[in-house]
């Protein structure tokens, strides 16, 4: 009878990478049988999604920083890419030679339905500014550069501005007291003429956005009207009284 061969230790054999494969780091390794070179590829020439410089960077810092995680999608007919663009600008930028996409075989008009419908179903989402200034809070108190991330505090200061939509009556040119506009960044002053007092307090972008958040539902779950009137019912409320 046949001796059996005695078992070797040590991690199995791979096989070489050929000289020529394409560099994929920039990928999640999941995407890897899904990238096609970018020569292939061509823009959509009717995207009705414009991207701005502000936009591609932060495309940019986003690819560099989480790699490619969501393929392009591209009309196999001409090879056109109709959802994802900026992912393609942004990785030309880069200099990437190849990026994820997923190729569907579809006809001009539903490939251009398809892109409209994947840009207008983004924007009809909202935000939870309580929840997003906690997170954006949270990142900077960790040390993380949000600008990186795309929230600069133009973005952030745009996003308060919807918030603040809707005026509040005691926020109108010449009111009565001048809600939270006033007063340097520290300590409180009076305005004697009124006989109220405005209170300044130094607040980075993420807990402005917390503070007026959270106005902003005081005002609507306590029926107040004034900015003064909703801190108080949150001061009452979280004293318990």
């Amino acid at each position: 009878m046949a001796k059996a061969k005695p078992l070797t230790g040590g991690k199995p054999k791979t096989k070489p990478k050929p000289k020529d494969a394409p560099d994929l780091s920039h990928i999640v390794e999941g995407l890897w049988p899904l990238a096609r070179p970018i020569a292939e590829l061509h823009p959509d020439p009717v995207n009705a999604r414009l991207h701005g410089e502000d936009n591609i960077v932060a495309i940019m810092n986003s690819l560099r920083r989480f790699k490619q995680d969501q393929p392009v999608v591209v009309q196999k007919q001409g090879m056109i890419v109709r959802k994802g663009n900026g992912r393609l600008l942004s990785a030309l930028r880069l200099g990437w030679t190849h990026i994820a996409a997923v190729v569907v075989d579809e006809g001009d008009w539903q490939a251009v339905a398809r892109a409209l419908a994947d840009n207008k179903t983004a924007e009809l989402a909202n935000w939870d500014f309580n929840v997003l200034g906690t997170l954006l809070g949270n990142l900077e108190q960790a040390g993380e550069k949000t600008d990186d991330l795309g929230w600069t505090p133009e973005a952030i200061v745009q996003l308060v501005t919807q918030m603040d939509a809707e005026p509040d009556a005691d926020a109108t040119a010449g009111g009565e007291h001048g809600d939270d506009a006033g007063g340097g960044a520290g300590g409180g002053g009076e305005d004697q003429s009124a006989g109220f007092q405005t209170f300044a307090v130094p607040l980075t972008t993420a807990q402005e956005m917390l503070v007026r958040a959270a106005i902003k539902k005081a005002k609507a779950k306590f029926q107040v009207e004034t900015t003064g009137d909703a801190l108080a019912a949150i001061i009452k409320e979280w004293n318990g009284h």
